[in-house]
């Protein structure tokens, strides 16, 4: 369960073997790595079928991150690879989500202003968790209909 994570941590240091060493490091590198792709698909997914195509880039970054670069590196390399490409392929149907209910104006307001927080990250701010988004715009949407 927390593979992920330790192979993350690894990035940053690559010779720590301390479980929650590696957790902490892992914060800040997976954070990055998950805002920086969050902006990509934000610029480069089309309007309409967001979530289709998020699920496409999820796709995409799999292949990068666990087929092209991960197979580099052994702590990736050694990570249960299905559940790595279902993880990667449900963040891009989460961000395709996310995109979906912002463009539509259909996302409740956030009360943080996104764009004084990471104003590179705009269309919109992205600083709220995409997936707590996508799950708070299924919620309202049971809700509502």
């Amino acid at each position: 369960m927390l593979e992920g994570g330790r192979a993350a941590g690894a990035l940053l240091l690559p010779r720590e073997r301390r479980t929650a060493v590696l957790l902490v490091a892992a914060t800040p590198v997976h954070l990055a790595i998950s805002m920086g792709w969050a902006a990509l698909l934000a610029t480069a997914l089309p309007r309409g079928r967001e979530p289709a195509w998020g699920l496409a880039g999820g796709m995409l970054i799999a292949t990068l991150d666990l087929a092209l670069i991960g197979r580099r590196i052994p702590s990736i390399r050694r990570l249960p690879q299905g559940r790595q490409w279902a993880d990667h392929v449900a963040y891009g149907l989460s961000v395709g989500l996310v995109l979906r209910a912002r463009r539509s104006g259909r996302a409740r307001k956030s009360t943080i202003d996104d764009s004084a927080l990471l104003p590179s990250l705009k269309p919109g701010g992205f600083v709220r968790s995409n997936v707590i988004q996508a799950i708070e715009h299924l919620r309202d949407q049971r809700a509502s209909g």
